[in-house]
């Protein structure tokens, strides 16, 4: 299924003259769309995620992951493939507007390209993931299932998914996707993954509006204005991210731990309030809180240089890999974060939530009866 998705995006991209290319979003399409080029004469030179703006997202699969603003590395190749398919237009004109050479194409919209797959699974999830994938689903699976159609989709049993002359893509979408796995792998068929939704959770609120990648606007539309004051708590440039230059207009400060590049002020955050005479618009902290003894002090000391209807924003982590140890002692929920910053303390939660989920399964090493079953819910 494989070689011949690739072969068929190869003489497509050929026939348009194009021999190099980068991928834009390294999400599920993306990372479908860099597979399906391996081995062919196409090269894809990096990978462009906007998250990458932010925090350094490192390679997939050997191909470097870049931001947006790293124009000098996706500038001089022949064409850009814009994978995620509803906020195109949008992704179009951001690129366009950096004055870059290469042509900006669709993965579906303008070259074709189109990435097929199929539902195992003839369920509520499986609905759902149907509303979600559209008409690149060409059929359901489900060894279970007596109805021959689904949702207005075939419904084939895994041995006539078998017998398929070319067979797309599977999504599992049913939640005994230990059990269809284990059968998938048995008859060596490995080009498979699990639904994104099963390992999200419902009860976690997800951040609309000061997200992973539209914080930075939000922060400009409310603060980029002379007179502003702005604190960064945390600001040591660590992963050759800065926001210095986050509001033109107002004026910034630094603060961090360590002097180096980026600080104005060096100290110990959970005594804050001691090293300034004035009081900030907005404070925020990134990935920052995780690394603190005590948290809620340094909460305390943001509250008390905050002007009267002024911002804090603060994003930490909810469940994340061990690192930066031993200094590595807290993770964070929404509530736990409320807690921090309290209404009795005279802040008014505007927004608390989850984004970026992280798809968590239960290893090898785990317990017999955990083994392979899916961790929802982490973010």
């Amino acid at each position: 299924s494989n070689v011949n998705q690739g072969i068929s995006n190869e003489v497509l991209l050929k026939d348009m003259g194009i021999q190099t290319v980068a991928v834009y979003g390294n999400g599920e399409v993306g990372c479908r769309f860099v597979e399906s080029l391996k081995g062919t004469s196409i090269k894809v030179e990096c990978i462009i995620e906007k998250r990458a703006d932010e925090i350094p997202m490192g390679e997939n699969d050997g191909i470097k992951i870049v931001g947006t603003n790293e124009t000098s590395q996706y500038s001089q190749v022949d064409a850009i493939i814009v994978t995620p398919m509803f906020d195109y237009e949008k992704i179009e004109n951001e690129l366009l507007d950096k004055n870059i050479e290469p042509e900006v194409i669709s993965i579906e919209e303008r070259s074709g390209i189109k990435m097929k797959y199929v539902l195992f699974g003839a369920s509520k999830s499986g609905r759902e993931a149907l509303e979600y994938y559209g008409d690149e689903v060409v059929y359901f699976v489900d060894n279970f299932k007596k109805e021959k159609e689904f949702c207005g989709k075939k419904v084939l049993s895994l041995d006539e998914y078998m017998e398929l002359p070319e067979r797309p893509h599977i999504i599992i979408t049913s939640h005994k996707h230990a059990v269809i796995k284990k059968q998938l792998l048995e008859r060596e068929i490995t080009d498979f993954e699990i639904f994104f939704k099963l390992y999200e959770h419902s009860d976690v609120p997800i951040m609309r509006v000061m997200t992973s990648d539209n914080w930075v606007n939000e922060a400009r539309r409310l603060f980029n204005r002379e007179g502003c004051e702005i604190l960064e708590v945390g600001s040591r440039v660590v992963t050759g991210q800065k926001h210095r230059n986050l509001c033109e207009r107002a004026n910034y400060t630094g603060f961090d731990l360590y002097e180096g590049e980026n600080v104005d002020v060096a100290g110990d955050a959970h005594r804050l309030s001691e090293y300034f005479d004035k009081k900030f618009d907005f404070i925020f902290s990134l990935v920052v809180f995780e690394h603190l003894a005590m948290p809620w002090v340094v909460a305390e000391e943001m509250i008390k240089l905050l002007k009267p209807g002024g911002y804090i924003y603060v994003a930490t982590h909810y469940a994340f890999s061990s690192h930066e140890r031993p200094w590595h002692f807290f993770q964070f929920s929404e509530q736990a974060l409320k807690c921090l910053f309290p209404k009795a303390a005279g802040i008014e939660c505007i927004e608390a939530g989850c984004a970026d989920p992280i798809k968590g399964e239960f290893s090898e090493n785990s317990h017999p009866t955990l083994r392979g079953g899916i961790v929802p819910g982490l973010y």
